[in-house]
Parts: C-alpha cells; structure tokens; sequence
C-alpha cells in the first residue's frame, strides 16, 4: 500500500464522517423544527429533507461517479419530487379547485 492509496482512503472517509455529521445534525434540526407547527419551520423542515437527498444520493449512493444520464435522471428527480411538495404545502387551495381532487 502506498502513500496515495492511504491519502485517497483517508479522503473518503473524512468525507464520509462530515457528510454523515451534517445528515446527522440536519435529522436533529428538523426534529426540532417539527414541533414548531407553522409555515417557514416546516418549509425548512422540507429544505433540509431536500439537502439530505442530495447528499445520500451524490454521497453514499456515489452517483457523482455514474454516467451523466444518470445524475440529470437523479437531479430531475429530485427537482420534481420536491418541486411537488412545496407546491403542495405552500399552496393547497389551488390543489383543491384542480378536477382529479373533486
């Protein structure tokens, strides 16, 4: 084993360790941000659900290293899924006049 192989693990696991600290951090705040019950504590709540994606799925899933269909396959869906729940949140009375909801 050489010096760079031990260089290149011990990256990978300090970035391990700082990602799984702020997912770590981010479950706390939101956990204490829950209780809160208005609108701006759960938009964070929903931000910070949005932050831990990213960081499981470019992280530990390690699709920063994938082919590029599959990281805008993985952007896209994110921005949907997302996208869709803060509408959904921020803006029920239009959700309720659309036909499907009748």
């Amino acid at each position: 084993m050489t010096t760079d192989d031990i260089d290149k693990r011990s990256y990978w696991q300090l970035k391990a360790v700082v990602v799984w600290i702020v997912l770590l951090v981010s479950t706390v705040t939101a956990w204490l941000e829950s209780s809160n019950h208005n609108m701006i504590a759960d938009i964070i709540t929903i931000i910070l659900a949005l932050i831990k994606v990213i960081l499981v799925i470019y992280s530990y899933m390690e699709v920063v290293g994938a082919a590029r269909w599959l990281q805008i396959l993985c952007g896209l869906w994110m921005l949907i899924v997302f996208g869709v729940i803060l509408f959904s949140y921020t803006m029920p009375d239009l959700l309720l006049h659309l036909p499907l909801m009748r």
